[in-house]
């Protein structure tokens, strides 16, 4: 990856709302975000004063990923995906098929962000890599904390 591509922050909170003031102008632009998940990006929206929209996880399929939810949730509003794999709460990883599915609908609209934070607790191989790799420019990932570096309280 090019060094122009990358956001460096002091942290997942930092990244997640300086994406969120650069990309939705308050009362005009919205955030999607899957439910249940991670609460920054929520936050980060309401203080922004970007509308969230919500898409419900398939429950019944393991917390799975419906990419055509997504998309048909999408108005032109939305500048912002984000798509926590492996997710936080539920812990189960994205289908690698639908969020490539969902940045590909969406390249041209809304950058799509994959946070892969937990991605050293998951049991499978997850495919941070491949995101963005000539596939799609508006896609990207948040690298896991440094090997080493202790795991948050709640994922002890």
């Amino acid at each position: 990856m090019a060094p122009e591509a990358l956001l460096v922050g002091r942290g997942s909170d930092e990244a997640i709302d300086l994406l969120v003031r650069s990309f939705c102008r308050a009362g005009e632009d919205a955030v999607l975000t899957l439910t249940p998940t991670f609460g920054m990006y929520a936050l980060a929206a309401r203080i922004q004063g970007a509308q969230l929209l919500g898409v419900p996880l398939r429950a019944s399929a393991g917390f799975a990923l419906d990419a055509n939810a997504v998309l048909a949730r999408c108005t032109p509003a939305v500048k912002l995906v984000f798509l926590c794999s492996p997710n936080n709460p539920t812990g189960n990883l994205l289908s690698e098929a639908a969020i490539l599915a969902i940045a590909d609908a969406l390249s041209a609209r809304a950058l799509v962000v994959v946070d892969e934070a937990y991605i050293e607790f998951a049991a499978a191989t997850a495919s941070r890599n491949r995101y963005g790799g000539g596939r799609s420019s508006r896609c990207c990932a948040r690298c896991p904390r440094p090997t080493g570096s202790p795991a948050p309280a709640a994922a002890r």
